[in-house]
């Protein structure tokens, strides 16, 4: 049976149940679908997982835009990733550039990542102290 897209199984008693000896056939079955269920289970917290993770990564986002138009709108594009990182969190900035700064163009996917993690934490620190 389908509903709304799904296919709908009706539901037997259990073989067992009433006496009768379940088939090759129908445990293979019975596997298939604890398999399926247990991977839709996954699905399900892997969803809810990443829904956090994008609720962090979405008040970045926001972030970076408002320094985008902003104040790094008249930065030169050589310079405007550097700025709106900058605009983003200077201790951040500090901490993984300040050493050596982005190269018009380069992309540095370890110092973006380890950017990322210090505005996360950062987020999270400010939070917890507006909570308190």
């Amino acid at each position: 049976f389908f509903f709304s897209g799904v296919l709908l199984v009706p539901v037997r008693a259990s073989p067992l149940s009433s006496g009768l000896r379940q088939s090759a056939g129908c445990r293979a079955g019975t596997r298939l679908l604890d398999g399926m269920r247990s991977a839709t289970l996954l699905l399900l917290g892997l969803a809810i997982v990443s829904g956090a993770r994008k609720r962090q990564s979405r008040a970045a986002a926001v972030k970076r835009r408002e320094c985008e138009r902003g104040e790094c709108r008249g930065v030169h594009d050589d310079e405007r990733t550097n700025c709106v990182l900058r605009c983003q969190s200077q201790y951040c900035y500090a901490e993984v550039y300040g050493a050596e700064e982005l190269e018009p163009g380069e992309i540095d996917t370890k110092r973006q990542q380890k950017f990322n993690r210090c505005l996360t934490t950062e987020e999270r620190q400010q939070r917890s102290k507006r909570s308190v």
